[in-house]
């Protein structure tokens, strides 16, 4: 696809906020969960209106992705807290207004520049890893860097663009295995 075709895909498609939350999960002796707090599991239904206690925005919930703990809010009106580039990160807890169901941010991405996934920083193949933060048993997110979506589309489309040749040897093998089909 073209750059101005890819450029308008992701405005439509990409539009909008992603949330993530730092999941507290608290077991009891018999390892049974007692609490889970701030965790996207069992939370908010789809199409409810999340809306961000302190920053105002409100937007229609999209999709939840509970391996990477986002909640991605799109038709948003405003933006949330949660900036992923400050040591001293402002927060704030949203709310659905249908389940009632609340949670508090961490992070709050523009979607289209949102974690698509993790990798070990310095890994060539950037091969993917669970994040310790949404993951128990994951790797320290010290450790990690992530490829964006709008990297991950760049990406795709990129490699969709080049173009491929057949080796000149294979043409007169396929050239006489197809006389022979369509002459049987």
């Amino acid at each position: 696809m073209s750059q101005e075709d890819l450029q308008e895909y992701m405005d439509k498609e990409y539009e909008g906020w992603v949330i993530t939350t730092r999941p507290s999960i608290t077991r009891n002796t018999d390892l049974i969960i007692t609490e889970f707090r701030d965790s996207l599991a069992g939370r908010f239904e789809l199409g409810e209106t999340i809306t961000g206690g302190s920053s105002g925005a409100q937007g229609t919930l999209t999709a939840k992705f509970t391996d990477m703990n986002q909640l991605i809010i799109q038709n948003v009106t405003g933006s949330f807290y949660g900036d992923p580039t400050l040591i001293n990160n402002s927060t704030e807890r949203v709310t659905g207004s249908v389940s009632e169901d609340s949670v508090a941010t961490y992070h709050a991405y523009k979607y289209i520049d949102a974690p698509n996934y993790y990798y070990l920083t310095g890994d060539p193949e950037k091969r993917i890893q669970s994040n310790a933060i949404f993951i128990n048993g994951g790797i320290p997110s010290s450790n990690l860097s992530y490829v964006t979506n709008r990297e991950k589309l760049f990406e795709a489309n990129e490699a969709r663009s080049k173009i491929r040749i057949v080796d000149p040897k294979y043409i007169d093998q396929f050239a006489e295995e197809y006389e022979t089909i369509i002459n049987v």
